[in-house]
């Protein structure tokens, strides 16, 4: 009788166990499927790709506009600056003894037209300088916006 008792108490000590065993290996499991889905690299989201590709496209097109307005820039300072050459040899030259007094007066409209022109060349390098910074502080934004949505996408990775 002694033996039975003893096997019949282990018998239901090895289902205790069998049944303890069963547990923690479905919480072994169930641990090993929660840290998978933790490590896995996060999905794109939806809609981050597009966006990131609007910025850069951003960043390219105002590159392109201030490549293209500091050339025009520079075309104007060339054009200002034969203005300038050709005002400055108008007034310092010495009046010829041969001038009729015709001249004069034609000479003084051509002072004035480069004068006029003169200024107008300055107004238009002014404005565009003026684009010219617009369009880098807009490009010194959407290179900030773009480092900013790098940084938080890599945080959220």
């Amino acid at each position: 009788m002694a033996s039975k008792r003893r096997n019949w108490t282990l018998r239901d000590r090895v289902e205790a166990l069998s049944d303890d065993n069963a547990r923690l290996k479905r919480s072994l499991q169930e641990a090993d499927r929660k840290l998978k889905l933790k490590c896995r690299a996060p999905s794109p989201v939806k809609g981050i790709g597009r966006s990131s590709d609007m910025a850069a496209n951003k960043i390219v097109q105002l590159s392109k506009r201030v490549r293209e307005l500091n050339a025009e820039l520079a075309a104007s300072h060339r054009r200002a600056n034969s203005a300038e050459a050709k005002l400055l040899k108008h007034q310092t030259e010495p009046p010829a003894q041969e001038i009729k007094r015709s001249e004069p007066k034609e000479s003084s409209e051509d002072l004035k037209k480069l004068t006029e022109k003169f200024n107008a060349l300055n107004i238009k390098l002014c404005e565009s300088r003026n684009q010219v910074q617009q369009l880098k502080r807009e490009l010194k934004i959407a290179h900030k916006v773009s480092s900013e949505f790098k940084s938080n996408f890599s945080q959220s990775a």
